[in-house]
């Protein structure tokens, strides 16, 4: 935990922000963490038209594997944020609090997500590979349950296109 005694976080994670910016650690995980989230997207997307099973599974280990460090991206940055000093910005009141659950139910997409996309993988597979290597599963191979969890796990992920398409935009 980051406030377990004798732990410290790099100056660049914990500086004070200035008046109206995040930590720069903090903004660069943001941007790994979208362009992560681009290649996992984009990955999917792409291998739907293929028809070589070759290319359809590089592009399947690169959506799962993006999705796996946009999970990582996602615990390191709401540790990091958690510890740093929030910049202040001068919201009135019920916008500073639409803001704040706009972020929390992304945090919770970011990490939901991810996750619903590792548990298929592994009820499809009986494993998890990321970065070329084959983790394995705490749960047996059950294709039956993957199926039921397939439609959650892609209506999460549309849901969390129109949540980054509407953060963006404000």
């Amino acid at each position: 935990c980051l406030d377990s005694p004798g732990l410290t976080l790099p100056p660049v994670f914990m500086q004070a922000p200035s008046p109206t910016r995040w930590p720069v650690a903090i903004v660069v995980v943001h941007w790994l963490t979208l362009g992560l989230w681009i290649v996992a997207v984009g990955a999917v997307l792409a291998r739907e038209g293929l028809d070589d099973p070759a290319l359809r599974r590089t592009l399947m280990l690169a959506h799962r594997t993006a999705g796996v460090l946009v999970l990582l991206a996602t615990a390191l940055r709401a540790a990091v944020r958690l510890r740093a000093a929030r910049p202040a910005h001068n919201l009135p009141a019920l916008t500073a609090r639409l803001a704040a659950a706009g972020h929390a139910v992304l945090y919770l997409a970011l990490l939901a997500v991810p996750l619903t996309g590792a548990l298929l993988s592994a009820l499809h597979d009986g494993a998890v590979r990321l970065l070329g290597l084959t983790l394995p599963s705490p749960f047996a191979r059950d294709r039956d349950l993957a199926e039921l969890l397939e439609p959650v796990h892609t209506t999460a992920a549309w849901a969390m296109v129109a949540l980054v398409v509407a953060h963006a935009a404000t």
